[in-house]
C-alpha cells in the first residue's frame, strides 16, 4: 500500500484511492464472514434462510455471474461470500418474511415476500446495471480489475521460449494475458504482482506475459518486441532465491520492481519509442531497424567518444552486463535498459548519459 501510494509523480486522489480501496476490501470480507455466522445460525434455529449477491456499478462479469437469490445453505455456489481486489458487490442475508440487514452499515429493513432462490442470467444482470463492458487487465488510463483469484487454470498450450525450448503452459482465465506453467506458490505470486504492475497505463499495452520455472527460463526476464511479450522467472518474488538470480554486481538491478523497469520501462519503451518513429513516416523509415539506427544516432555518438577515452566507460559508468552485450553484439539495447534503471535509482554519474537515455526513451518530459 505505501508503495504504491507513494510513487513519484502520482495524484493526490489517486495515493488516497490506492491507501483506502485495499482496507476498504479486507473490511468488506471481514463483515462477509459475519454474515455467513449469522445465516449459519438463522438457518440452525429452522428459519427459510436466504443469501442474495447483488451486482455494484460496473462491476466485473465474474461478479455479474453471482448475481441473485439463493437458499441457504443448499444450493449456494461457494463464491458467493467472496469478493475481488475494489468489489462493491452488496451481499445481504434475511428470513424469508422477515428482515434484512445490510452486512456493511448493519441497517436493518422489513421486506415482501421475496421470490424463490434463483440466479440472474447475464441479460437480467445486465439489464439491472450490474456490469460494464469487460476492461482488459492492461488496457486504458484506468487500468483493468482484479478478478477473484481462484486457482482456475486453461488447458495447457505448449510456448516456445526464444533461445531456449519448449514448455507447456496455461492460461491464468481470470488475468486474460498471463500464463503459467503449474499453480506453485511463486507463480502465484508472481501472477498478484505482474498484475498488479500492468493494472495501469504506465507500461503501455503487453500482449502477453509467460511465467515460467527458473529451469525452463534459464534466465531472469525477458522482453521480445515481435511479440510483445514478457517472459519472467517465477523465482524472482521469492527475496532469497531473488538474491542468488541478482546476487551479483553484473546487473545494476537490485529489487524487483527494478526487473520490471528493465523489461518494461526499458526494453519495452525503447522498441515503442522505435516504432513510433517508423510509424511516422514509413517512407523515410523501411525498417525498424532503420528507425532504430536513428532514434540512437545522438546516444551512440556519446557512447563511442566515451570509450574511445576509456575502454571501460560501459563497464564502469552503467554495467557489466551491458559491456558484455555491447561488446558481443554492438547494440545499446541493454546499455539503454540499464541506464534506465539507474537514472530510477538516482545513481546515475555521467549526467549527459542520464540526459540522452531519458530523451530517447521519452522520460524527459
Amino acid at each position: 500500500m505505501i508503495g504504491a501510494a507513494s510513487e513519484e509523480g502520482i495524484p493526490f486522489d489517486k495515493a488516497l484511492r490506492r491507501m483506502t480501496s485495499p482496507a476498504e476490501n479486507i473490511t468488506a470480507s471481514f463483515a462477509d464472514d459475519f454474515m455467513k455466522a449469522n445465516a449459519e445460525q438463522r438457518s440452525r434455529a429452522g428459519f427459510d434462510t436466504f443469501i442474495e449477491r447483488s451486482g455494484g456499478a460496473k462491476c466485473c462479469p465474474w461478479c455479474a455471474g453471482l448475481v441473485g437469490v439463493y437458499a441457504y445453505p443448499k444450493g449456494l455456489p461457494k463464491e458467493v461470500f467472496a469478493r475481488h481486489d475494489n468489489c462493491t458487490c452488496s451481499v445481504t442475508y434475511g428470513t424469508k418474511g422477515g428482515a434484512r440487514q445490510n452486512v456493511w452499515t448493519k441497517a436493518k429493513w422489513e421486506v415482501p415476500p421475496v421470490q424463490e432462490p434463483h440466479r440472474l442470467t447475464a441479460n437480467e444482470a445486465a439489464a439491472k446495471g450490474a456490469f460494464d463492458k469487460p476492461k482488459r487487465l492492461t488496457g486504458g488510463a484506468n487500468g483493468g480489475i482484479i478478478p477473484y483469484t481462484a486457482d482456475k487454470m486453461g488447458k495447457p498450450i505448449t510456448e516456445k521460449v526464444p533461445s531456449r525450448g519448449k514448455i507447456k503452459i496455461h492460461q491464468r482465465s481470470e488475468y486474460g494475458n498471463i500464463w503459467i506453467q503449474d499453480n506453485s506458490v511463486n507463480a502465484k505470486k508472481s501472477v498478484a504482482y505482474i498484475s498488479n504492475k500492468l493494472s495501469n497505463s504506465e507500461y503501455g499495452e503487453v500482449e502477453r506475459v509467460i511465467i515460467a520455472k527458473s529451469k525452463d527460463l534459464q534466465g531472469i526476464a525477458a522482453y521480445y518486441q515481435s511479440t510483445n511479450s514478457l517472459y519472467w522467472n517465477e523465482d524472482l518474488i521469492n527475496s532469497q532465491r531473488f538474491t542468488k538470480l541478482i546476487g551479483t554486481d553484473y546487473f545494476p538491478a537490485k529489487t524487483i520492481d527494478d526487473v520490471i523497469e528493465h523489461e518494461l520501462g526499458g526494453h519495452k519503451r525503447h522498441w515503442d519509442r522505435v516504432k513510433e518513429l517508423r510509424a511516422s513516416d514509413p517512407e523515410k523509415y523501411k525498417d525498424l531497424n532503420t528507425a532504430k539506427q536513428t532514434l540512437e544516432k545522438e546516444l551512440r555518438e556519446y557512447v563511442t567518444r566515451q570509450i574511445l577515452s576509456d575502454p571501460f566507460y560501459i563497464k564502469k559508468t552503467v554495467s557489466k552486463n551491458a559491456k558484455e552485450s555491447f561488446d558481443k553484439t554492438g547494440e545499446l539495447n541493454e546499455l539503454i535498459a540499464d541506464v534506465h534503471v539507474k537514472n530510477k535509482q538516482g545513481l546515475v554519474d555521467d549526467i549527459e548519459l542520464s540526459r540522452l537515455v531519458k530523451e530517447l526513451l521519452g522520460y524527459d518530459d
